[in-house]
């Protein structure tokens, strides 16, 4: 079984399914850098860069004892990626050397997505059902809940205040304000897409991966 990646726009139409030659059995992540789509993977732990039809440009793999990467984004200069096992959050490059670790075990034992602002990073924990914007020092600034109380399960993205979250078998897009409270949601379903892991977004279209 092969993963993949599909493009929707914003009303819910599924536009194409990307192909994915070569890449692992599970990619747990996705983000846009504002050119190319980039993923991760386990088994084996890497990194793939994609063009948007989904072809891969470079695939390299992780300098890390992580062997369930979850999640993926990019801040602009570098990726930054959930490690599940070592309950960590990554900073490398695109050549998969590690820049960077934080120790996000005390905090929450179950990390799922990440995102970034630019400044700070926004990452989702199922522990408490939280979302923690948290500075590349490791210093928590604000933890808010989940904004409909469950649990967002993988990955998100913040654009804005908007949130974009997976949930098992389907996925909602979140308007809210800087407290997370919804002032509108909307939910996509249908896709031709099994276990649904990462999400992102280009501002324009929503790119979901899964096996």
């Amino acid at each position: 079984m092969a993963s993949k990646a599909i493009q929707i726009d914003k009303d819910a139409i599924q536009l194409k399914i990307l192909a994915t030659t070569g890449l692992a059995a599970y990619a747990t992540g996705i983000t846009f850098d504002g050119k190319h789509i980039i993923w991760i993977s386990v088994n084996p732990v890497k990194i793939w860069i994609c063009n948007r039809d989904g072809t891969t440009i470079k695939s390299t793999s992780l300098t890390t004892t992580e062997n369930s990467p979850r999640d993926i984004t990019f801040d602009g200069l570098n990726l930054w990626f959930i490690g599940w096992q070592t309950k960590k959050i990554y900073c490398c490059n695109r050549d998969g050397i590690i820049l960077k670790q934080i120790n996000i075990s005390t905090i929450d034992q179950y990390p799922r997505g990440i995102t970034s602002d630019g400044k700070n990073l926004w990452w989702t924990g199922d522990e408490n059902k939280s979302i923690y914007c948290m500075n590349k020092d490791g210093v928590i600034l604000r933890e808010v809940p989940y904004p409909d109380g469950t649990v967002w399960s993988y990955s998100m993205e913040h654009t804005g205040i908007s949130f974009v979250g997976t949930k098992i078998g389907h996925l909602k897009v979140y308007n809210t304000d800087i407290d997370c409270i919804i002032l509108s949601e909307k939910s996509y379903s249908g896709f031709l897409i099994g276990d649904m892991y990462g999400v992102s977004t280009d501002g324009k279209h929503i790119f979901l991966t899964g096996a």
